[in-house]
Protein backbone atom coordinates (compact mmCIF):
# COMPACT_ATOMS: atom_id res chain seq x y z
CA UNK A 1 0.00 0.00 0.00
CA UNK A 2 1.32 3.84 -0.94
CA UNK A 3 1.98 5.64 2.45
CA UNK A 4 4.08 8.40 0.46
CA UNK A 5 1.67 11.07 -1.99
CA UNK A 6 2.40 14.55 -2.88
CA UNK A 7 0.73 16.90 -5.98
CA UNK A 8 2.32 18.27 -9.05
CA UNK A 9 0.76 21.09 -10.94
CA UNK A 10 0.11 19.64 -14.69
CA UNK A 11 -1.58 22.33 -16.32
CA UNK A 12 -4.34 24.38 -16.28
CA UNK A 13 -7.66 23.61 -17.85
CA UNK A 14 -10.59 26.36 -18.71
CA UNK A 15 -8.18 29.02 -17.47
CA UNK A 16 -8.05 26.97 -13.55
CA UNK A 17 -4.84 25.50 -12.22
CA UNK A 18 -4.87 21.86 -11.92
CA UNK A 19 -2.75 19.39 -10.15
CA UNK A 20 -2.39 15.63 -10.18
CA UNK A 21 -1.41 13.51 -7.34
CA UNK A 22 1.54 11.47 -7.15
CA UNK A 23 1.88 8.40 -5.12
CA UNK A 24 4.14 5.61 -4.26
CA UNK A 25 5.56 2.91 -1.84
CA UNK A 26 9.05 4.59 -1.35
CA UNK A 27 10.25 7.93 -0.69
CA UNK A 28 12.61 7.48 -3.79
CA UNK A 29 10.17 5.90 -6.09
CA UNK A 30 7.83 9.00 -5.26
CA UNK A 31 10.89 11.69 -6.05
CA UNK A 32 11.54 9.94 -9.16
CA UNK A 33 7.80 9.77 -10.38
CA UNK A 34 7.53 13.70 -9.58
CA UNK A 35 10.35 14.07 -11.82
CA UNK A 36 9.05 11.96 -14.37
CA UNK A 37 5.96 13.71 -14.44
CA UNK A 38 7.59 17.31 -14.18
CA UNK A 39 9.42 16.48 -17.53
CA UNK A 40 6.64 15.27 -19.28
CA UNK A 41 4.88 19.11 -18.00
CA UNK A 42 7.85 20.74 -19.54
CA UNK A 43 8.04 18.87 -22.76
CA UNK A 44 4.15 19.71 -23.44
CA UNK A 45 2.24 16.93 -22.20
CA UNK A 46 -1.06 17.29 -20.37
CA UNK A 47 -0.62 14.66 -17.76
CA UNK A 48 -4.52 15.76 -16.21
CA UNK A 49 -6.77 12.61 -16.69
CA UNK A 50 -9.30 14.13 -14.45
CA UNK A 51 -10.68 16.51 -17.36
CA UNK A 52 -14.34 15.71 -17.84
CA UNK A 53 -16.47 15.70 -21.67
CA UNK A 54 -17.46 18.99 -21.06
CA UNK A 55 -14.50 20.54 -20.25
CA UNK A 56 -12.50 19.06 -23.52
CA UNK A 57 -15.64 20.10 -25.39
CA UNK A 58 -15.27 24.00 -24.24
CA UNK A 59 -11.76 23.98 -24.86
CA UNK A 60 -11.99 22.33 -28.34
CA UNK A 61 -14.33 24.99 -29.37
CA UNK A 62 -12.28 27.29 -28.08
CA UNK A 63 -8.92 26.59 -29.09
CA UNK A 64 -9.69 24.69 -32.57
CA UNK A 65 -12.94 25.61 -33.73
CA UNK A 66 -12.77 29.13 -32.77
CA UNK A 67 -9.24 30.41 -34.84
CA UNK A 68 -10.85 28.86 -38.10
CA UNK A 69 -13.45 31.85 -38.63
CA UNK A 70 -16.22 29.47 -40.05
CA UNK A 71 -19.30 30.32 -40.72
CA UNK A 72 -22.65 30.58 -37.75
CA UNK A 73 -24.26 28.27 -39.54
CA UNK A 74 -21.33 25.88 -39.08
CA UNK A 75 -20.86 27.08 -35.23
CA UNK A 76 -24.65 26.43 -34.99
CA UNK A 77 -24.07 22.39 -36.53
CA UNK A 78 -21.23 22.15 -33.75
CA UNK A 79 -22.95 23.52 -30.57
CA UNK A 80 -26.14 21.54 -31.41
CA UNK A 81 -24.17 18.31 -31.63
CA UNK A 82 -22.14 19.09 -28.64
CA UNK A 83 -25.56 19.90 -26.99
CA UNK A 84 -26.89 16.49 -27.15
CA UNK A 85 -23.00 14.72 -25.91
CA UNK A 86 -23.27 16.76 -23.21
CA UNK A 87 -26.57 15.93 -22.18
CA UNK A 88 -25.04 12.10 -21.45
CA UNK A 89 -21.35 13.15 -21.14
CA UNK A 90 -20.98 16.25 -19.61
CA UNK A 91 -19.90 15.47 -16.18
CA UNK A 92 -17.92 12.18 -17.12
CA UNK A 93 -14.22 12.22 -17.51
CA UNK A 94 -12.99 11.05 -21.12
CA UNK A 95 -10.98 7.85 -19.44
CA UNK A 96 -14.36 6.63 -18.27
CA UNK A 97 -16.08 6.72 -21.56
CA UNK A 98 -16.41 3.17 -23.38
CA UNK A 99 -17.26 2.21 -26.51
CA UNK A 100 -20.73 0.66 -25.55
CA UNK A 101 -22.06 4.15 -23.92
CA UNK A 102 -21.21 5.91 -26.63
CA UNK A 103 -23.01 3.20 -29.21
CA UNK A 104 -26.14 3.02 -26.77
CA UNK A 105 -26.56 6.96 -26.60
CA UNK A 106 -26.22 6.83 -30.42
CA UNK A 107 -29.01 3.67 -30.49
CA UNK A 108 -31.01 5.71 -28.34
CA UNK A 109 -31.37 9.04 -29.95
CA UNK A 110 -32.04 7.31 -33.22
CA UNK A 111 -35.32 6.39 -31.81
CA UNK A 112 -36.27 9.34 -30.21
CA UNK A 113 -34.58 12.76 -30.23
CA UNK A 114 -35.42 14.48 -26.83
CA UNK A 115 -35.82 18.14 -28.85
CA UNK A 116 -38.05 16.80 -31.22
CA UNK A 117 -39.69 13.58 -29.79
CA UNK A 118 -39.29 12.07 -33.37
CA UNK A 119 -36.02 9.66 -34.67
CA UNK A 120 -32.50 11.30 -35.10
CA UNK A 121 -31.89 11.69 -38.61
CA UNK A 122 -29.17 10.23 -40.27
CA UNK A 123 -27.31 13.31 -40.89
CA UNK A 124 -27.79 14.14 -36.96
CA UNK A 125 -25.79 11.19 -35.88
CA UNK A 126 -23.02 11.56 -38.35
CA UNK A 127 -22.52 15.05 -37.42
CA UNK A 128 -22.54 13.79 -33.59
CA UNK A 129 -20.31 10.83 -33.96
CA UNK A 130 -18.17 13.75 -36.11
CA UNK A 131 -17.91 16.03 -33.26
CA UNK A 132 -17.54 13.86 -30.66
CA UNK A 133 -14.30 12.20 -32.19
CA UNK A 134 -12.94 15.08 -32.90
CA UNK A 135 -13.46 16.22 -28.95
CA UNK A 136 -11.38 12.67 -27.91
CA UNK A 137 -8.93 12.90 -30.64
CA UNK A 138 -7.82 16.72 -29.44
CA UNK A 139 -7.56 15.51 -26.00
CA UNK A 140 -5.29 12.46 -27.08
CA UNK A 141 -3.00 14.89 -29.30
CA UNK A 142 -2.49 17.01 -26.14
CA UNK A 143 -1.44 13.67 -24.35
CA UNK A 144 -3.89 13.15 -21.90
CA UNK A 145 -4.06 9.74 -20.41
CA UNK A 146 -6.14 6.81 -21.59
CA UNK A 147 -8.48 8.43 -23.88
CA UNK A 148 -10.04 5.75 -26.14
CA UNK A 149 -10.31 5.80 -29.62
CA UNK A 150 -13.60 3.70 -30.77
CA UNK A 151 -15.05 6.25 -33.11
CA UNK A 152 -13.96 4.09 -36.16
CA UNK A 153 -16.22 1.69 -34.81
CA UNK A 154 -18.90 3.43 -33.76
CA UNK A 155 -21.65 2.36 -35.64
CA UNK A 156 -24.78 4.56 -37.33
CA UNK A 157 -28.09 2.62 -36.79
CA UNK A 158 -28.78 1.43 -40.48
CA UNK A 159 -32.74 1.89 -39.66
CA UNK A 160 -32.00 6.16 -39.01
CA UNK A 161 -34.26 7.94 -41.31
CA UNK A 162 -32.41 10.21 -44.15
CA UNK A 163 -33.70 12.83 -45.08
CA UNK A 164 -33.82 12.73 -49.12
CA UNK A 165 -34.41 16.25 -51.34
CA UNK A 166 -36.90 15.62 -54.53
CA UNK A 167 -37.71 17.75 -56.81
CA UNK A 168 -41.22 18.93 -57.04
CA UNK A 169 -44.46 17.48 -58.67
CA UNK A 170 -46.42 18.92 -61.34
CA UNK A 171 -48.76 19.73 -59.43
CA UNK A 172 -46.16 21.41 -56.79
CA UNK A 173 -45.07 23.40 -59.85
CA UNK A 174 -48.29 24.60 -60.95
CA UNK A 175 -49.18 26.37 -57.69
CA UNK A 176 -45.31 27.73 -57.70
CA UNK A 177 -46.11 29.74 -60.91
CA UNK A 178 -50.28 29.98 -60.27
CA UNK A 179 -50.71 31.35 -56.96
CA UNK A 180 -49.35 34.84 -55.86
CA UNK A 181 -47.82 35.38 -53.01
CA UNK A 182 -45.09 37.32 -51.31
CA UNK A 183 -42.65 34.59 -51.12
CA UNK A 184 -43.99 33.91 -55.09
CA UNK A 185 -41.01 35.42 -56.35
CA UNK A 186 -38.29 33.93 -54.10
CA UNK A 187 -39.32 30.67 -54.73
CA UNK A 188 -39.11 31.32 -58.84
CA UNK A 189 -36.11 32.08 -58.10
CA UNK A 190 -34.80 29.11 -56.34
CA UNK A 191 -36.14 26.96 -59.01
CA UNK A 192 -35.12 28.53 -62.00
CA UNK A 193 -31.54 29.83 -61.00
CA UNK A 194 -31.27 26.96 -58.02
CA UNK A 195 -30.07 29.94 -55.27
CA UNK A 196 -29.99 29.02 -52.10
CA UNK A 197 -32.50 30.92 -49.21
CA UNK A 198 -29.20 32.76 -47.94
CA UNK A 199 -28.65 33.90 -51.29
CA UNK A 200 -31.93 35.15 -52.11
CA UNK A 201 -32.20 36.94 -49.10
CA UNK A 202 -29.29 39.92 -50.34
CA UNK A 203 -29.88 39.73 -53.57
CA UNK A 204 -30.34 43.15 -55.33
CA UNK A 205 -31.53 44.14 -58.45
CA UNK A 206 -28.03 45.33 -59.54
CA UNK A 207 -27.11 41.69 -59.62
CA UNK A 208 -29.70 40.76 -61.92
CA UNK A 209 -28.77 41.70 -65.78
CA UNK A 210 -31.86 41.83 -67.82
CA UNK A 211 -29.89 42.54 -71.41
CA UNK A 212 -27.80 39.84 -71.02
CA UNK A 213 -30.37 37.34 -68.77
CA UNK A 214 -27.95 36.35 -66.40
CA UNK A 215 -28.10 36.77 -62.37
CA UNK A 216 -25.23 37.20 -60.34
CA UNK A 217 -24.29 35.44 -56.63
CA UNK A 218 -21.93 37.76 -55.19
CA UNK A 219 -23.07 37.64 -51.36
CA UNK A 220 -25.02 35.38 -49.02
CA UNK A 221 -26.94 35.85 -45.77
CA UNK A 222 -26.24 33.69 -42.67
CA UNK A 223 -30.07 34.02 -41.37
CA UNK A 224 -30.43 35.14 -37.46
CA UNK A 225 -32.86 35.66 -35.02
CA UNK A 226 -31.61 39.28 -34.35
CA UNK A 227 -30.78 39.39 -38.16
CA UNK A 228 -28.78 38.47 -41.08
CA UNK A 229 -25.05 38.63 -41.19
CA UNK A 230 -24.38 39.34 -44.78
CA UNK A 231 -20.70 38.43 -46.52
CA UNK A 232 -19.37 38.81 -49.86
CA UNK A 233 -19.61 35.22 -51.47
CA UNK A 234 -21.64 32.47 -49.90
CA UNK A 235 -21.45 28.74 -48.63
CA UNK A 236 -18.73 27.41 -50.13
CA UNK A 237 -15.78 28.92 -52.60
CA UNK A 238 -17.28 28.46 -55.79
CA UNK A 239 -20.47 30.09 -54.56
CA UNK A 240 -20.00 33.55 -56.59
CA UNK A 241 -21.21 32.74 -59.44
CA UNK A 242 -22.74 33.83 -62.52
CA UNK A 243 -26.24 31.83 -63.38
CA UNK A 244 -28.57 32.27 -66.88
CA UNK A 245 -32.25 32.74 -66.16
CA UNK A 246 -34.91 31.01 -68.58
CA UNK A 247 -37.05 33.59 -70.40
CA UNK A 248 -39.69 32.36 -67.85
CA UNK A 249 -38.07 33.43 -65.05
CA UNK A 250 -36.69 37.08 -67.09
CA UNK A 251 -40.45 37.66 -68.05
CA UNK A 252 -41.98 36.78 -64.58
CA UNK A 253 -39.25 39.53 -62.63
CA UNK A 254 -39.66 42.24 -65.48
CA UNK A 255 -43.46 41.98 -64.00
CA UNK A 256 -42.39 41.70 -60.73
CA UNK A 257 -39.81 44.36 -60.07
CA UNK A 258 -42.86 47.28 -61.90
CA UNK A 259 -45.38 45.47 -59.40
CA UNK A 260 -43.89 45.73 -56.21
CA UNK A 261 -42.50 49.25 -56.82
CA UNK A 262 -46.33 50.21 -57.69
CA UNK A 263 -47.57 48.35 -55.53
CA UNK A 264 -49.85 45.97 -57.60
CA UNK A 265 -47.71 42.62 -56.71
CA UNK A 266 -49.11 43.80 -53.29
CA UNK A 267 -52.82 43.84 -54.25
CA UNK A 268 -52.23 40.41 -55.42
CA UNK A 269 -50.97 38.38 -52.72
CA UNK A 270 -53.04 36.39 -50.17
CA UNK A 271 -55.70 37.02 -48.39
CA UNK A 272 -56.26 40.05 -50.09
CA UNK A 273 -57.17 38.09 -52.87
CA UNK A 274 -59.73 35.73 -51.39
CA UNK A 275 -61.54 38.58 -49.66
CA UNK A 276 -62.25 40.55 -53.14
CA UNK A 277 -63.79 36.64 -54.44
CA UNK A 278 -65.87 36.81 -51.80
CA UNK A 279 -67.03 40.39 -51.97
CA UNK A 280 -65.40 41.62 -48.80
CA UNK A 281 -62.16 43.17 -49.68
CA UNK A 282 -63.71 46.91 -48.36
CA UNK A 283 -65.07 45.10 -45.07
CA UNK A 284 -63.39 45.61 -41.42
CA UNK A 285 -63.17 42.55 -39.63
CA UNK A 286 -66.38 42.94 -37.92
CA UNK A 287 -67.87 43.66 -40.76
CA UNK A 288 -66.37 41.09 -42.79
CA UNK A 289 -67.69 38.39 -40.18
CA UNK A 290 -71.15 39.90 -40.01
CA UNK A 291 -71.37 39.35 -43.85
CA UNK A 292 -70.14 36.33 -44.02
CA UNK A 293 -72.65 34.91 -41.14
CA UNK A 294 -75.27 36.65 -43.31
CA UNK A 295 -74.49 35.47 -46.74
CA UNK A 296 -74.82 31.93 -46.06
CA UNK A 297 -71.95 31.10 -48.97
CA UNK A 298 -70.88 28.23 -46.49
CA UNK A 299 -72.67 25.51 -48.59
CA UNK A 300 -71.30 26.90 -52.06
CA UNK A 301 -67.93 24.64 -52.28
CA UNK A 302 -67.32 26.22 -55.76
CA UNK A 303 -66.89 29.80 -54.27
CA UNK A 304 -66.05 29.40 -50.63
CA UNK A 305 -64.50 26.70 -48.07
CA UNK A 306 -63.62 26.58 -44.16
CA UNK A 307 -60.68 27.89 -45.41
CA UNK A 308 -62.21 31.03 -47.42
CA UNK A 309 -64.16 30.85 -44.33
CA UNK A 310 -61.35 31.63 -41.88
CA UNK A 311 -59.68 34.04 -43.77
CA UNK A 312 -62.56 36.53 -44.31
CA UNK A 313 -63.98 36.18 -40.74
CA UNK A 314 -60.04 36.66 -39.50
CA UNK A 315 -58.33 39.03 -41.39
CA UNK A 316 -54.29 37.86 -41.62
CA UNK A 317 -51.52 39.68 -39.79
CA UNK A 318 -49.56 42.73 -41.09
CA UNK A 319 -46.52 41.12 -42.25
CA UNK A 320 -48.96 38.95 -44.39
CA UNK A 321 -50.95 41.54 -45.83
CA UNK A 322 -48.43 43.74 -47.47
CA UNK A 323 -49.73 47.50 -48.05
CA UNK A 324 -51.26 48.77 -51.40
CA UNK A 325 -48.43 51.09 -52.08
CA UNK A 326 -45.35 50.66 -53.26
CA UNK A 327 -41.81 49.80 -52.10
CA UNK A 328 -38.80 51.22 -53.30
CA UNK A 329 -36.07 49.21 -51.95
CA UNK A 330 -32.58 47.60 -53.94
CA UNK A 331 -33.60 44.41 -52.75
CA UNK A 332 -35.36 41.81 -54.88
CA UNK A 333 -37.06 40.31 -52.20
CA UNK A 334 -37.25 43.08 -49.65
CA UNK A 335 -40.01 42.71 -46.19
CA UNK A 336 -43.28 45.06 -46.69
CA UNK A 337 -40.92 47.52 -44.77
CA UNK A 338 -37.98 47.39 -47.79
CA UNK A 339 -35.76 46.03 -45.14
CA UNK A 340 -33.81 42.31 -45.59
CA UNK A 341 -35.56 39.39 -44.06
CA UNK A 342 -34.53 38.34 -40.42
CA UNK A 343 -34.75 33.98 -39.61
CA UNK A 344 -38.03 34.50 -37.89
CA UNK A 345 -39.65 36.77 -40.56
CA UNK A 346 -38.54 34.16 -43.30
CA UNK A 347 -39.70 31.30 -40.89
CA UNK A 348 -43.06 33.10 -41.18
CA UNK A 349 -43.00 33.82 -44.56
CA UNK A 350 -42.65 30.28 -45.53
CA UNK A 351 -45.17 29.02 -43.61
CA UNK A 352 -47.65 31.05 -44.45
CA UNK A 353 -46.75 30.24 -48.06
CA UNK A 354 -47.47 27.15 -47.74
CA UNK A 355 -50.48 27.47 -46.31
CA UNK A 356 -51.75 29.48 -49.41
CA UNK A 357 -50.37 26.91 -51.57
CA UNK A 358 -52.51 24.76 -49.67
CA UNK A 359 -56.06 26.81 -50.13
CA UNK A 360 -55.12 26.59 -53.82
CA UNK A 361 -54.45 23.21 -54.50
CA UNK A 362 -54.98 19.40 -52.60
CA UNK A 363 -52.00 19.13 -49.93
CA UNK A 364 -48.56 19.74 -50.87
CA UNK A 365 -45.21 20.79 -48.49
CA UNK A 366 -41.74 21.29 -50.00
CA UNK A 367 -38.64 23.12 -48.31
CA UNK A 368 -36.65 26.05 -49.83
CA UNK A 369 -34.10 23.13 -50.48
CA UNK A 370 -36.00 21.10 -52.45
CA UNK A 371 -36.75 24.15 -55.25
CA UNK A 372 -33.33 24.19 -55.73
CA UNK A 373 -32.98 20.20 -56.35
CA UNK A 374 -36.02 20.86 -58.54
CA UNK A 375 -33.59 23.22 -60.55
CA UNK A 376 -30.65 20.50 -60.92
CA UNK A 377 -33.44 18.04 -61.77
CA UNK A 378 -33.98 20.34 -64.38
CA UNK A 379 -30.41 20.75 -65.53
CA UNK A 380 -30.14 16.91 -65.57
CA UNK A 381 -33.66 16.57 -67.77
CA UNK A 382 -31.77 19.00 -70.85
CA UNK A 383 -28.72 17.25 -70.60
CA UNK A 384 -26.66 20.41 -69.11
CA UNK A 385 -22.88 19.12 -68.80
CA UNK A 386 -21.91 18.56 -65.11
CA UNK A 387 -19.31 20.94 -64.93
CA UNK A 388 -22.08 24.12 -66.61
CA UNK A 389 -24.37 22.17 -63.86
CA UNK A 390 -21.47 22.61 -60.73
CA UNK A 391 -20.58 26.34 -61.94
CA UNK A 392 -24.60 26.98 -61.79
CA UNK A 393 -25.58 25.35 -58.45
CA UNK A 394 -21.98 26.70 -56.89
CA UNK A 395 -20.55 23.43 -55.74
CA UNK A 396 -17.26 23.15 -54.89
CA UNK A 397 -16.62 19.10 -56.14
CA UNK A 398 -18.15 17.58 -59.45
CA UNK A 399 -18.76 15.25 -56.54
CA UNK A 400 -21.92 16.73 -55.17
CA UNK A 401 -23.46 17.47 -58.31
CA UNK A 402 -22.28 14.16 -59.69
CA UNK A 403 -24.87 12.69 -56.48
CA UNK A 404 -27.62 14.83 -57.17
CA UNK A 405 -27.41 14.03 -60.98
CA UNK A 406 -27.04 9.79 -59.84
CA UNK A 407 -30.04 10.36 -57.56
CA UNK A 408 -31.97 12.55 -60.40
CA UNK A 409 -31.19 9.35 -62.92
CA UNK A 410 -32.77 7.06 -60.75
CA UNK A 411 -35.72 9.20 -59.62
CA UNK A 412 -36.11 10.06 -62.99
CA UNK A 413 -36.35 6.77 -64.59
CA UNK A 414 -38.64 5.50 -62.42
CA UNK A 415 -40.67 8.03 -60.62
CA UNK A 416 -40.82 10.96 -62.88
CA UNK A 417 -44.18 11.84 -64.06
CA UNK A 418 -44.00 12.09 -67.83
CA UNK A 419 -45.96 15.06 -68.23
CA UNK A 420 -43.55 16.42 -65.98
CA UNK A 421 -40.31 15.55 -67.96
CA UNK A 422 -41.93 16.83 -70.95
CA UNK A 423 -42.82 20.14 -69.03
CA UNK A 424 -39.50 20.82 -67.79
CA UNK A 425 -37.62 19.67 -71.09
CA UNK A 426 -39.73 21.95 -73.01
CA UNK A 427 -41.27 25.29 -71.39
CA UNK A 428 -38.11 25.85 -68.60
CA UNK A 429 -34.90 25.27 -70.94
CA UNK A 430 -31.93 27.45 -69.53
CA UNK A 431 -30.29 29.29 -72.35
CA UNK A 432 -26.46 29.30 -73.28
CA UNK A 433 -24.26 31.38 -72.54
CA UNK A 434 -23.34 34.01 -75.23
CA UNK A 435 -20.46 35.67 -74.46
Amino acid sequence: MASFRTTVYVGTVNGKKQRKTVTAKSKRELNRKVMELKLQVARGKDCYTKATFGQWAEKWMAEVVGPKGLSPGAIRKYESALKHLNRAFRDVRLRDIHLSDMQQFINELALRNPNTGKPASKETLTNIKKVGNAVFRYARQNNVEGVPDFFGVLQIPVNAPVGKRRALTLQELDAVLGVPHWAQPMAMVMLFCGLRMGECVPLRWEDIDFERRVLWVRRSADLQRNGPVVKEGGKTSAAKRLVPMPDVLVEYLEWYRGAVQSGEFAGKCGARVRLQELGLADAGPEETSSEWKASGKTTAPETTSASKAYFALHPTPSYKRPPREGISSPLVFPTIRGEMHSKSSMRRLWEDYLRELNEAASPMHFTPHDLRHTYATILYLQDVDIRDAMAYMGHTTYQVTLGIYTDNEQYCRFDMDPALRTRLKTDFRVPKREW
